[in-house]
């Protein structure tokens, strides 16, 4: 019975540290500039979240945040305004029917309203919509 006592412990702290783990989430923007490397505007609010589910390597993420005032998305980065042709954009909503189920419609990119877009690691796309002062960010992980 002594034997097991150590390992019976050390389940039991593994255990413990596995749930408080679990416990504490990472802000959406937070972990979207940790793993994208892009810098998203500080006064932000977060309207929608949806972390996809992986065993390995980076979960894919969409997150849609509201501003309360216009900010210049590019005035943090050295990136330049990504255009996105025709193809691009139907890929970007292909992979979001396909592996993103969960994320509603109504926050799905409006690529006819005027916006600004930005690429980040991850294969990780912000677009800013100055008019209706959102930003989404579509982060694809691997």
């Amino acid at each position: 019975m002594k034997k097991h006592l150590p390992v019976t412990v050390w389940m039991m702290a593994l255990f413990g540290m596995t749930l408080t783990s679990c416990a504490f989430s990472t802000p959406a923007q937070r972990r979207i500039e940790r793993i994208s490397g892009l810098r998203l505007p500080d006064h932000m609010s977060e309207v929608f979240n949806f972390v996809d589910q992986t065993f390995t390597g980076v979960a894919g993420q969409y997150a849609v945040f509201s501003l309360s005032e216009e900010t210049d998305l590019f005035s943090k980065e050295k990136e330049e305004n990504e255009v996105l042709d025709e193809s691009a954009i139907n890929n970007l909503l292909s992979f979001l029917e396909t592996s993103f189920a969960e994320v509603p419609l109504e926050y799905y990119p409006d690529f006819t309203l005027g916006y600004q877009a930005l690429l980040g690691m991850e294969s990780t796309y912000a677009f800013y919509y100055p008019n209706v002062l959102e930003i989404k960010v579509l982060m694809m992980g691997h």
